[in-house]
């Protein structure tokens, strides 16, 4: 597998979102119930990277919230139903290619 560090973030429709793994990312996650947030007014991807969860629920959770932030400056009318097919979709034929995005701990 490659596996892609997304810890120093990403561009989406211009803006630099960072990508936040940490304690605090999954103290928030875990008070929302949820895998991962996407915030686009702070541009900031938060995963649970705390919880133990595998690495590819936490490579999904990343693709789901990247495409949130997508539809957010693009498709504001898709549904979060459809994202979630989307995402799931982008997900596996990434996964068939060989490629996971990871966050890395130590940043």
């Amino acid at each position: 597998m490659i596996e892609i560090d997304v810890s120093k973030g990403i561009d989406v429709a211009g803006f630099h979102y960072s990508v936040d793994g940490s304690k605090l990312a999954h103290e928030d996650c875990v008070g929302d119930q949820k895998f991962g947030t996407c915030s686009t007014s702070y541009q900031i991807i938060k995963i649970d990277n705390e919880s133990g969860f595998s690495a590819e629920r936490i490579s999904e959770t990343f693709v789901h919230e990247m495409i949130e932030a997508v539809k957010q400056h693009y498709d504001r009318s898709l549904s979060h139903e459809t994202l979630e097919k989307i995402s799931e979709g982008i997900h596996q034929a990434l996964k068939s290619l060989g490629i996971v995005f990871v966050i890395n701990k130590s940043e």
